[in-house]
């Protein structure tokens, strides 16, 4: 709420496992009295058709992040539309903004006539990713009546030469809830290939934007610190956080506006 100019009081959505005391509840309800919580267990597993562990290719991550993969790759926007959201930013819980801006960015969202925004779009540093679901996204391409639009190949590398970092970004929920991008998400989900290659649901959602949605765009002066990818984004560019320092970062600004 203090990181942007909003207009009214939105709701504020908290997504937690089925273990969260009651009292941090109240201590955040007390900040942020428009705050609703709501237990993603129900929709934080895995599905029934996996493969045996054995045939799994990308275990540097556990199961418990590839969960999440699927969650925010997939079964998010599902669970937005049903708590009858519209829109929606995400902003993880290790997001950190470190200035305001002036704008309200739902409205920029729709007066810009996109269906997504975003912080900053960065190639996929994952590799097993980067080969296995661009090959796949290739071939999904290939199949879709793109009438005359970019070609393949084309649409489907840059979903990870310029992958939009989602744990900030802003969505029309209507945009995931057509049927061409239900199928996909559907046959992503078919593959096994979140568990079996690690697919990240950053590249999942730059494949499902790219290839379906009308428009997508940055959102201007958005300034943010991810700890857990050692990222700093500033003017829509990724830094390394840890060669910066917030702390530095923001002395330098403070000192470069004069005081």
């Amino acid at each position: 709420r203090e990181a942007f100019a909003l207009e009214r009081a939105y709701p504020h959505v908290a997504f937690h496992e089925d273990d969260l005391p009651e009292a941090h509840k109240r201590h955040m309800r007390a900040r942020v009295p428009s705050l609703q919580f709501e237990d993603v267990t129900p929709h934080f597993g895995a599905p029934d058709w996996l493969p045996d562990r054995s045939a799994w290719r990308g275990n540097d991550r556990s199961v418990g992040y590839k969960n999440m993969c699927r969650f925010y790759g997939l079964r998010v926007f599902g669970v937005m539309r049903d708590l009858g959201i519209d829109a929606f930013l995400r902003v993880d819980d290790d997001v950190f903004f470190l200035d305001r801006v002036d704008y309200d960015p739902f409205r920029y969202l729709y007066e810009s006539g996109a269906v997504y925004v975003y912080g900053v779009a960065h190639p996929e540093q994952h590799e097993m990713t980067a080969v296995t679901l661009q090959g796949w996204g290739h071939a999904y391409c290939e199949t879709l009546d793109r009438r005359g639009d970019e070609d393949c190949w084309d649409v489907t590398a840059r979903s990870f030469t310029e992958m939009y970092f989602n744990n900030f970004f802003g969505t029309r929920t209507d945009f995931w809830a057509t049927d061409d991008v239900l199928r996909f998400q559907a046959e992503v989900d078919a593959s096994s290939n979140i568990y079996v290659f690690r697919w990240g649901d950053a590249p999942i959602q730059s494949a499902a934007v790219r290839l379906f949605a009308r428009g997508h765009v940055p959102l201007p002066g958005v300034e943010y610190a991810h700890v857990s990818t050692d990222n700093l984004i500033v003017r829509n560019q990724v830094r390394c956080l840890s060669c910066v320092g917030a702390a530095a970062y923001l002395a330098a600004k403070k000192a470069k506006a004069g005081g």
